[in-house]
């Protein structure tokens, strides 16, 4: 494990909460747990509990699986014993790791309340279970790029019903809409910009950005439609 991967791992597991999730799954090795049993069992609302499962998913703590209609997360207790060892060997000790964890902790806690606060502003709840949930493009190309990536993490976990959300995929969806909002500020283009990711549809038409339930995949096989006449013997000819 590298050390980059090592320090936001024990950024992760550095918030209370994420620590307590952590070991809840530890403890019910290897099945794991859904995701409203998580939160019903720590007593955490479950959009909260979503945002916790995603960062922890992200950092590679977490594993899920879905089984019909809900989520299995389980503990990734390999990928734990690797944690230890790893920042050893860079020469951090407990006691550098415990000043970490509190400066990490203390940074994640501002982050949190910035990124509330910008929810308040540009998408106050109560929000629908599916969406859509609508913000203001231009205040929200005013926000960082952080605020933005988290924003939208936390919109799309709650719309969607694919899972955690990647990181990477994420931030590619992040990079795509740098342009298109640009030209929201300057002068909005006629059609819109729309991409998918974990279940949730996110489109930016004019001045509003709206995330909402993406609509059910197709499955199966389409019925083609044949150009070609229903088959009759053709009359037999005279010798």
């Amino acid at each position: 494990m590298e050390q980059e991967d090592a320090i936001l791992a024990l950024a992760a597991l550095a918030q209370s909460t994420r620590l307590e999730t952590f070991r809840l799954l530890v403890r019910h090795s290897p099945d794991g747990l859904p995701a409203g049993e998580i939160a019903r069992a720590l007593a955490i609302p479950h959009n909260t509990m979503s945002t916790h499962l995603n960062i922890l998913s992200r950092v590679g703590l977490l594993s899920s699986e879905r089984r019909s209609r809900v989520i299995v997360y389980r503990a990734d207790v390999p990928r734990l014993r690797e944690l230890m060892p790893a920042l050893a060997a860079e020469g951090l000790t407990a006691e550098r790791l415990a000043l970490l964890a509190e400066r990490v902790t203390r940074a994640e806690i501002a982050i949190y309340d910035v990124l509330n606060e910008a929810l308040m502003r540009l998408a106050p709840r109560p929000w629908p279970e599916e969406g859509p949930v609508t913000v203001d493009a231009v205040a929200f190309g005013d926000l960082s790029e952080e605020i933005q990536l988290r924003m939208l993490d936390r919109l799309i976990g709650w719309t969607g019903n694919e899972g955690p959300v990647e990181l990477g995929k994420l931030e590619v969806l992040c990079a795509a809409l740098e342009e298109p909002l640009i030209d929201a500020l300057m002068a909005p283009k006629p059609g819109p910009f729309r991409r998918t990711l974990a279940g949730a549809m996110v489109t930016l038409s004019g001045t509003k950005l709206t995330v909402e339930r993406a609509p059910p995949r197709r499955t199966g096989v389409k019925k083609r439609r044949s150009a070609r006449k229903s088959y009759s013997p053709s009359p037999a000819r005279k010798t």
